[in-house]
């Protein structure tokens, strides 16, 4: 009856009434019938929308939108509700289910049409705003509404809003509904990236609403993934200040602002290491041992994630480490056939430049790797032992006198190692084929007095350590109750054979030590 007085009323007052009337019995039905549909509710709303009158257009749109919510709602239901049934009733019943709601609503092309007029035109920002609404709800529920009103151009006309808009709930909203855009449509993200522009969004993490900075933090996330376009990469390269913006966020007032922070920071740095060097220059790990003493759920999900993902970024650590080590080590043969002046001086400002990068990324995994909350994942999920060997074994073959600092920035990390228990258990084999002869070997033959003293001090560290280890487990073997730690059984004649044949025949080399 709504339905038919709305269409036939030609008093803008009445519309008014009909379509608020017709919005209120919607937003309150727990089920509507399968008659409504024939009525053409949904045509009689779309065309009161485009009302000269503007109160006719707020409370139709507003009607519409209600309306709209509860569809989408409703078929998504039915659909799950077809996917349980063919777990037990088989295919058959499950297609039959899921067609029985889609066929009894058909929204017209004209409605999504006029939803999407309404994002590009500022003309009545009350209706827009119902507009906005009504696709925030829809890419809440997600499914196949969700990705015929979810285009590019919805997505655009979403931050052009966030942009120019003058009412912050609206901007609010537009921006709410862009991340949820991209949460429903994660197949679409890469694309819808590259048409708005990764500036843009990281450009919306400085704007003054925290809802607005939370929902582009989402966003930003999201488009951050490992197979995020070229494009994007080469967009984030100049963002000099993106690192900046988001270690000041990890102290905002909102704690969920603060976990986004913290996850774009880790989703960085696993596209590229530097950004994670970046951080930690400017005090990350110092920030996040405050944020461990947060009593916020949502934060220590967000700190769980990095710990997850440290492996990862350790790894990546290790691997540019490595390969700026091989090429200083190679640069220093190669330098003496340098002739001209101008190669000389390239030569030696590209050398510069990879010796601080070097030492910079020493320094940040000596931090990981003294930081209680990511040492367990550094040390014992990724090959470092492995990497600190080879590192060794580099330099003391013939290291350039610029990379002393990096040398000392290894050992540093070895120290640290040395002096967590559960780590030298938990890696014990290899520390014992790898580290101890390279330590053996500098005790005596490095050129640095501290060196030496440090490996000298390491070796007896961790020696001491293994031995007090296996003595515990044999006094405690004799209870039956004591399982022992099979790795020190197994390693015993390991640990033995190394003290004999490496450190033991140093012993007199490093007693005619003159230091």
């Amino acid at each position: 009856m709504f339905v038919t007085k709305l269409r036939a009323s030609k008093v803008a007052n009445l519309k008014v009434q009909f379509a608020s009337t017709i919005g209120t019995l919607v937003r309150h039905a727990t089920f509507i019938g399968r008659d409504v549909p024939k009525t053409g509710i949904v045509d009689a709303l779309t065309e009161a929308v485009r009302d000269k009158n503007e109160n006719v257009r707020r409370k139709s749109m507003a009607a519409l939108g209600e309306l709209l919510f509860y569809i989408v709602t409703q078929e998504q239901e039915e659909l799950l509700a077809g996917d349980n049934n063919a777990g037990g009733d088989g295919e058959g019943g499950s297609i039959q289910d899921q067609k029985a709601g889609s066929s009894s609503w058909y929204i017209p092309n004209g409605t999504t049409t006029t939803i999407c007029r309404l994002l590009r035109t500022a003309e009545d920002p009350v209706t827009q705003h119902y507009a906005v609404k009504t696709l925030e709800n829809v890419f809440t529920v997600g499914g196949d509404w969700a990705s015929r009103l979810g285009s590019h151009e919805t997505a655009l006309s979403l931050v052009h809003i966030c942009t120019l808009g003058r009412s912050e709930s609206l901007k609010t909203t537009a921006s709410s509904a862009l991340a949820r855009l991209f949460r429903c449509n994660f197949s679409q993200v890469q694309a819808m990236t590259d048409k708005i522009g990764i500036r843009t969004i990281i450009g919306f993490l400085d704007e003054g609403n925290a809802k607005v900075q939370q929902s582009f933090a989402t966003v930003l996330i999201m488009s951050l993934d490992a197979n995020c376009s070229n494009k994007t990469r080469n967009a984030l390269s100049d963002q000099t200040s993106l690192i900046a913006t988001l270690v000041h966020l990890l102290d905002h007032g909102s704690p969920v602002i603060r976990g986004k922070a913290l996850i774009c920071i880790i989703e960085l740095s696993k596209l590229q290491v530097h950004w994670f060097v970046k951080a930690c220059q400017m005090k990350l790990l110092n920030v996040l041992e405050r944020l461990q003493k947060a009593k916020d759920e949502y934060i220590y999900h967000c700190l769980t994630h990095a710990q997850a993902s440290m492996a990862t970024i350790a790894e990546l650590l290790q691997v540019q480490i490595s390969e700026w080590m091989d090429k200083l080590c190679t640069r220093r043969t190669s330098a003496h056939g340098v002739r001209t002046t101008s190669t000389y001086q390239q030569h030696s400002s590209s050398t510069s430049v990879m010796i601080q990068n070097l030492n910079a990324h020493c320094v940040v995994l000596l931090g990981v790797a003294t930081s209680s909350l990511f040492r367990s994942a550094c040390c014992t999920e990724t090959g470092l032992i492995e990497s600190l060997a080879s590192w060794v074994r580099k330099l003391r073959k013939g290291m350039p006198p610029q990379l002393s600092d990096a040398q000392n920035t290894v050992f540093n990390v070895i120290e640290a190692i040395s002096q967590q228990g559960d780590i030298l258990l938990y890696k014990m084999e290899d520390i014992l084929h790898l580290l101890v002869p390279m330590l053996c070997a500098n005790m005596t033959d490095s050129h640095s007095g501290d060196i030496r003293f440090l490996c000298a001090k390491l070796l007896c560290d961790m020696v001491l350590f293994y031995i007090s280890e296996m003595y515990t487990a044999r006094e405690l073997s004799n209870d039956d109750t004591f399982a022992g730690p099979g790795q020190l059984v197994e390693n015993k004649e390991l640990l033995r054979s190394k003290i004999a044949e490496e450190l033991l025949p140093k012993i007199p080399a490093l007693l005619r030590d003159e230091d």
